[in-house]
């Protein structure tokens, strides 16, 4: 939850664009 910036949260939300799986598994991840 640290890392959680805007930077990160916006580079996984725009490759979750791109790979929809990775994006919910990066949310669980987080």
């Amino acid at each position: 939850m640290e890392k959680m910036t805007l930077k990160t949260i916006y580079g996984h939300f725009s490759f979750g664009l791109r790979s929809w799986r990775y994006c919910i598994y990066c949310l669980i991840g987080c």
